[in-house]
């Protein structure tokens, strides 16, 4: 009679793992290019070890539904599941037992596909035509004004990104603007561009963006040891941000081409 010890069987779930992993490594290079980009190997293996450990707290243990965490992360952000853009998603995930996730997964897929639909348009238009406007941040055709106002920076985000600031509704704006002045407390920063930049980075990446592994150019510019001045650290994080987002312009264009 063959007998599988179980240091074996844990010798197959390991590689049985890592094969996952490694399949799920290239389609997230496939899926989300320009989030992915600024991972290594290693790097991309750990966000995935750890967005992995965030769907089995979800009661999520099959490879189905934790892929389609992991895609919902590179979209959305790896805090999508308390943040306050998506209410809803506490409620699908509901009591987070493994026996029902493919019935939540799959209202999950279908929730973020008709949102997703929603806020990037036919063609990507409402997504390119946001990221063509917040780029001109860089070059101060648009002004943000020296009083430190919520209802100025809500009302500017409302004007780059209309369509998903809609879905997000009043609340959630109100909400990731007091998350971005916190943070940029955090980091030492105070100028309105400074949180203005915080608040349109947690509309785009998430409410955790600055710790979320996905991300880690946002907190390796704010934690730069080589820079203790809060000012550059802020010019240097708007300026890695512009670089996507010229990155992903420039992709379109060609694509147009």
């Amino acid at each position: 009679m063959l007998i599988i010890r179980k240091e074996q069987m844990d010798a197959l779930a390991q590689a049985s793992q890592a094969d996952f992993e490694t399949r799920t490594m290239a389609h997230l290079r496939a899926f989300a290019p320009h989030i992915t980009e600024c991972h290594d190997d290693q790097s991309l293996r750990a966000v995935i070890r750890t967005g992995i450990a965030k769907a089995n707290r979800f009661g999520f243990d099959t490879r189905g539904p934790v892929r389609l965490v992991l895609e919902i992360q590179a979209l959305f952000g790896s805090g999508v599941d308390d943040d306050p853009q998506h209410s809803w998603v506490p409620e699908i995930l509901g009591d987070c037992n493994p026996a029902t996730q493919r019935v939540r997964a799959q209202r999950l897929f279908q929730t973020f596909s008709a949102y997703y639909a929603a806020i990037v348009g036919p063609a990507n238009r409402h997504l390119l035509d946001a990221l063509h406007r917040l780029s001109l941040l860089e070059s101060f055709q648009i002004e943000i004004s020296r009083e430190y106002t919520k209802a100025e920076v809500i009302a500017l985000a409302e004007n780059i990104y209309p369509e998903k600031a809609r879905a997000a509704g009043n609340r959630a704006l109100d909400s990731l603007y007091a998350t971005g002045v916190a943070t940029a407390g955090r980091f030492g920063l105070a100028a309105p561009r400074q949180v203005a930049l915080l608040v349109f980075l947690e509309l785009a990446f998430g409410h955790r963006c600055c710790d979320d592994p996905f991300f880690p150019w946002i907190a390796a510019t704010l934690t730069d040891p080589h820079t203790t001045d809060p000012d550059t650290r802020a010019e240097s994080l708007e300026h890695q941000a512009m670089l996507l987002i010229n990155r992903v312009l420039a992709a379109d264009s060609r694509q147009d081409g």
